[in-house]
């Protein structure tokens, strides 16, 4: 499975700590990423400031607990995530796509026919206004 984790550290010399637990079980790193330091809303283990780094990686499902527990052990690091990446392939133009674009055709054609069909009502309006004009006139009668 293909994994994401992010790392809070004070120093960026503290993520080759995380790198060396993840090859330790078996895991296989894709890709680093180093964010910068960013000053911290509230102070982690007495820090304020933090380095953020984020680390692609394959593992086997089973190893992640593992991994987990040995993380929380490491005083260099303040916080982690850990997250489960889902590897997704975008084509150019999928089917649904060319199926829309008629739909949307078809339903733009069907509110011309609502229009039509509201010009139809008003002359209902009108004769119905006529029957109740000539009903008073034969009710005076």
């Amino acid at each position: 499975m293909s994994y994401q984790i992010t790392l809070i550290t004070p120093k960026e010399e503290n993520v080759a700590a995380a790198l060396l637990e993840i090859e330790k079980l078996n895991g296989r790193i894709e890709k680093q990423q180093s964010l910068g330091v960013k000053k911290l809303a509230y102070p982690l283990k007495k820090e304020t400031e933090g380095h953020l780094a984020s680390i692609f990686f394959e593992m086997e499902p089973q190893n992640l607990k593992r991994l987990h527990e040995r993380l929380l052990l490491l005083p260099s690091i303040l916080r982690y995530l850990i997250a489960k990446n889902k590897k997704i392939q975008i084509s150019a133009e999928t089917e649904e796509e060319k199926v829309a674009l008629p739909a949307l055709l078809l339903k733009k054609e069907k509110v011309v026919e609502k229009k039509e069909g509201s010009a139809e009502k008003v002359t209902e309006k009108e004769r119905l206004q006529k029957l109740e004009e000539r009903l008073e006139e034969i009710l005076k009668e």
